[in-house]
């Protein structure tokens, strides 16, 4: 707990915005299954375009490590990046440039990993592919993986200087992985716990929202069509077209940091105590704005600093608990001020009522500091930790 007041807050939450990678689910990715149209390419891509930096790229490391004849661990010493753009939640997709040295020279190599339907658009495809592609894509997601497309392109010259997240090549499409994430076993439990406590519950996740359907079913939280939102059509609500639905709305799918805090502000205009998580620096302005905001505890530090709560297991089971403990804290804090009040009302009552009846004072000063302290004073402490 960062901020002591988050305590007391939590107590009043009434609808948590989670994520689902992590929280819901394990975050022990594997990679399980792959259909690539060239291989080579694609470890390349998967070993190029890594920085180890989260779960789902140590994945693809240790898969990369399987792979008979292929060391990734050499080819990330081989060939050097020259050119990197960050994955962002905005365009969602990583890109790296690498030289690929020979004795005629030099050449460059255009490295994409991201959404499949995004790095898809990207590429080139002969006819009827771009739909046969999506529709595996739309399959695996079925299933619940996490599915990742794999693209590449050589790059001339010193044209690599010219390429950014808005201005990228026409790439050539290499394949797709698709990874598994387990869901948390206590999960489900910590999910009816949460609806049987009146607290509304909204996966709000970058991913495809088939991926994240499937997770919930896991859980017996199916969710119908119209209880799902994605990103794009967020994106084309108005404020007031997203008040009037939101209350439905179970999935929030292909989020961007952006519209996390939109989804926030809106809940809070209607009167909800929300609580959002959160991992990355562009999270830093929805877990700011929403009434508690929770990081989990691979989070970057800019998240941290902004956070109420650090959930250092990472586990949804967690953020219920606290509330929980949060209301025990606050009821147990109102019944000790009440019973505090009521004894002094009923001293104050006494002393005025024989002051305006001209009778003798009812109570010396070491009476009323002998009530206070002696006989009020274990009560107060045996309701503040009472149990819940």
């Amino acid at each position: 707990v960062r901020k002591l007041l988050a305590v007391e807050t939590l107590g009043s939450v009434t609808t948590i915005c989670t994520d689902k990678t992590g929280t819901l689910t394990e975050g022990k990715m594997i990679v399980a299954k792959a259909g690539l149209k060239d291989d080579l390419k694609s470890y390349l891509a998967m070993a190029l375009c890594n920085n180890l930096a989260d779960p789902l790229e140590m994945a693809i490391w240790d898969y990369l490590k399987k792979q008979e004849g292929f060391s990734p661990e050499r080819i990330a010493e081989n060939h050097q990046r020259v050119l990197e753009i960050p994955f962002s939640s905005d365009h969602k997709f990583m890109a790296t440039v690498n030289l690929f040295p020979d004795e005629a020279g030099a050449e460059h190599f255009l490295f994409v990993k991201g959404a499949p339907e995004i790095v898809s658009e990207m590429s080139a495809f002969g006819e009827g592919e771009r739909q046969k592609n999506l529709e595996i894509i739309e399959d695996w997601s079925k299933q619940g993986y996490k599915v990742l497309g794999l693209a590449f392109q050589k790059v001339s010259g010193s044209d690599w200087n010219n390429i950014s997240a808005k201005t990228m090549p026409e790439l050539e499409w290499a394949g797709i992985i698709g990874l598994w994430d387990p869901p948390r076993k206590e999960a489900k439990e910590a999910l009816m716990l949460a609806q049987k406590a009146g607290i509304e519950v909204k996966v709000v996740t970058g991913d495809h929202r088939y991926t994240a359907e499937k997770i919930m079913s896991f859980f017996d939280m199916p969710v119908s069509h119209a209880q799902v939102l994605e990103g794009k059509d967020l994106e084309e609500m108005s404020d007031q077209e997203l008040r009037n639905s939101i209350k439905n709305i179970l999935l929030f799918a292909r989020v961007t940091p952006r519209q996390k805090l939109r989804i926030v502000s809106v809940l809070q205009e209607l009167g909800e105590v929300v609580a959002m998580t959160g991992d990355g620096v562009n999270d830093a302005p929805a877990l700011k704005k929403s009434n508690i905001g929770i990081v989990v505890g691979s989070a970057s530090d800019v998240a941290r600093e902004i956070a109420d709560l650090v959930l250092l297991d990472s586990n949804f089971k967690t953020i219920v608990a606290a509330v929980e403990e949060g209301r025990v804290v606050f009821e147990n804090v109102k019944k000790a001020v009440f019973f505090m009040l009521s004894n002094s009302f009923a001293e104050v009552f006494l002393i005025l009522g024989t002051i305006l009846l001209r009778w003798p004072m009812p109570l010396t000063i070491i009476q009323i500091l002998w009530l206070h302290f002696l006989c009020d004073g274990p009560e107060d402490i045996v309701l503040a930790f009472e149990k819940k």
